[in-house]
């Protein structure tokens, strides 16, 4: 790169480039010289170009093995090496190559379109992608049974609410029904998301499964406010004797104003596996 030190006359300075000013350490300067004036001063400044010979200097510039060269470890390197230099260092970059064929891009749509236009459909790309052997991945069937749920909250003007709770598992979901007017609703349902993949070890899946979040809603004609979530764990059975998962209670939170407990219990069943026998499941309600 070239460097040309020019005078910086995009200034209120004089035709030589000088301000002026009583003292040096007065800022206001003034473009006209005035007889009490005891100090001046010019603005430079540095342009810079590119060469044409830009590779020549660089090579000049660059060791030819990538070495740079210091004195010791904690001051700053040099890419020339000098006499006193008593240490050198080198730079490694590493470069990640993708072997997937093509890209993922996964194409999200809105929920919902307005009136005075279709629904917006755009593209998002993961910035980090785990692939999995075929072998690793796993089919599972998740049962929620939900039962009731105490003390939430009354988003209504009456202070009750029309709760409803959604069950969410990976890439799957399903609710329940509305239980209208109660701040204590009694759903006594069991939602059943058949057949949801899951990568990894069995082992390591049943001692680590993968959360599940239920949300609870108030039901109203324009929107629907949300009353808070629970977010757990579910039992899981890859084989063996089947042990009946007992209701527990879990806090509801995920807002400022959420309260009340929900009374649900959660089982994951592995599908495919020769030899064990999925428990019968509990009727569904409506």
């Amino acid at each position: 790169m070239g460097r040309r030190v020019e005078v910086d006359a995009n200034r209120a300075v004089d035709h030589q480039g000088w301000e002026y000013a009583l003292d040096t350490n007065i800022a206001n300067y003034s473009p006209i010289e005035r007889s009490y004036h005891l100090s001046r001063r010019k603005r430079w400044q540095r342009r810079r170009e590119r060469t044409s010979d830009i590779n020549v200097l660089k090579k000049k510039h660059i060791d030819p093995d990538g070495w740079e060269y210091s004195k010791i470890f904690t001051t700053k390197f040099h890419p020339k090496e000098r006499k006193f230099d008593m240490v050198r260092r080198r730079r490694y970059n590493r470069r990640l190559v993708s072997n997937v064929p093509m890209p993922v891009v996964f194409k999200i749509t809105e929920e919902e379109a307005k009136h005075d236009r279709p629904a917006k459909v755009f593209n998002m790309a993961p910035r980090i992608i785990t692939e999995y052997d075929e072998r690793q991945v796993h089919k599972y069937q998740l049962r929620a049974y939900i039962y009731q749920a105490r003390g939430v909250l009354g988003a209504d003007p009456t202070g009750y609410s029309d709760p409803y709770a959604r069950v969410i598992f990976g890439n799957r979901s399903a609710q329940t029904k509305v239980i209208e007017e109660s701040v204590s609703p009694v759903w006594d349902t069991t939602l059943v998301l058949d057949a949801v993949e899951i990568c990894g070890y069995p082992d390591d899946i049943a001692s680590n499964p993968p959360f599940i979040v239920i949300e609870l809603f108030d039901e109203d004609v324009l929107n629907h406010d949300k009353l808070g979530r629970v977010v757990c764990k579910p039992a899981v059975f890859n084989s063996g004797n089947y042990e009946c998962t007992k209701l527990k209670w879990y806090p509801i939170g995920g807002t400022k104003r959420s309260k009340g407990d929900l009374l649900a219990a959660f089982e994951m069943f592995k599908l495919g596996t020769s030899g064990v026998e999925l428990p019968s499941c509990l009727p569904l309600k409506r």
